[in-house]
């Protein structure tokens, strides 16, 4: 078995999942974003891959896959197959707010959730 051939059953075991056999997949396409995977998605398509290659794919290596080409790479590995040297990816960094942001966040909330009981307050009065 090639990393092609490898590549040709796991994008069919992706389409198939997703119910789009016409499903455009390149190494770069990010499971979660590009797919809308969540972590049950992955779990179902770890367990298809294992069985369908007969390999185990442990916790950490599945925490580890982001793109169609990490999968690839690590049915590769425990095939003892040679695949390209892939570029790992690098952590999408979710955006953080700022000290300022969070700040005026917290004050827009207290100042709605104050409006919230005086209103309660005089309609409890009536």
């Amino acid at each position: 078995m090639t990393y092609e051939q490898i590549q040709d059953k796991l994008k069919d075991i992706i389409a198939t999942y997703v119910g789009d056999t016409e499903l455009k997949i390149t190494n770069d396409t990010n499971l979660y974003y590009d797919l809308q995977f969540d972590s049950l998605s992955m779990i179902e398509i770890v367990i298809r891959t294992e069985q369908t290659f007969g390999i185990n794919i442990s916790e950490p290596e599945i925490d580890s896959i982001q793109t169609f080409a990490d999968l690839a790479c690590i049915i590769c590995d425990k095939k003892h197959i040679p695949h390209p040297q892939i570029q790992p990816h690098k952590p999408v960094k979710k955006p953080q707010i700022q000290k300022p942001q969070q700040q005026q966040i917290q004050n827009k909330y207290q100042n709605i959730k104050m409006k919230f009981m005086n209103l309660f307050k005089r309609q409890k009065n009536k």
